[in-house]
């Protein structure tokens, strides 16, 4: 069995402009952090967690509490769900759910979701964007602060739903250029997921393959197959 992960905000769902906004804002909201870099592929980690931690490091010399992450997840989904409320919801990348439904559809392939998001603003975005399919296997930026450890995590959770000891192959769908870094440290395949700019910063980040969006099912699928 081979298993398929996705990332989710900008792969699964085109949340990217509203989760950044967000963001910046519970910062500012929250924490009072004003300037943030908005640039994540300069943080060491690019995930919700790691994000957090190093800017709590950088300017208060420690890293958050549990308190303090459950004040800043909250006000960051209030956000979201006043930004979507504002620009009719989220929609999905084109063709998702087609090449999930084709993925779920043979016994040969297993699926999982490994988001740099947490947990209660990535499944808020999911319900948001409408997506029609259920993840048996997933792990968040609670799970772990690396993007690495997140995919580990959901690929042992994926081992442990589909009753394996192994999967043949991984293949992680993202559109980061941590994504592709990801991959390669795990030594999983990479399928980039973006347009014209972001396509370009992926090939550059060693991308061999990108598609803007997932209508070519059939093409997907022979790659996947390999």
């Amino acid at each position: 069995m081979k298993l398929v992960m996705f990332d989710l905000e900008g792969t699964l769902a085109n949340t990217m402009q509203a989760d950044e906004a967000c963001f910046v804002q519970a910062l500012f909201d929250v924490f009072g952090f004003k300037d943030i870099n908005t640039d994540w592929s300069v943080y060491r980690h690019a995930t919700d967690s790691g994000i957090l931690h190093e800017l709590f490091e950088s300017r208060l010399n420690r890293v958050p509490n549990q308190t303090e992450i459950h004040r800043f997840q909250n006000q960051f989904v209030e956000l979201l769900k006043k930004s979507a409320q504002n620009s009719n919801g989220f929609e999905l990348v084109a063709g998702v759910e087609n090449l999930l439904n084709e993925l779920a559809g043979r016994k040969n392939f297993g699926i999982a979701l490994a988001t740099g998001g947490w947990k209660i603003s990535a499944e808020w975005k999911l319900i948001t964007a409408k997506l029609n399919f259920q993840f048996h296997a997933a792990a968040f930026a609670d799970d772990a602060v690396p993007r690495e450890g997140i995919m580990e995590c959901a690929r042992q959770r994926a081992l442990k739903h589909y009753q394996r000891t192994q999967f043949d192959s991984v293949t992680y769908f993202g559109d980061g250029v941590w994504d592709v870094r990801a991959s390669k440290n795990l030594g999983c395949h990479f399928v980039g997921i973006g347009g014209e700019t972001r396509a370009e910063r992926l090939r550059n980040a060693g991308a061999k393959i990108v598609f803007s969006n997932y209508l070519e099912v059939d093409s997907l699928m022979r790659i996947l197959e390999l």
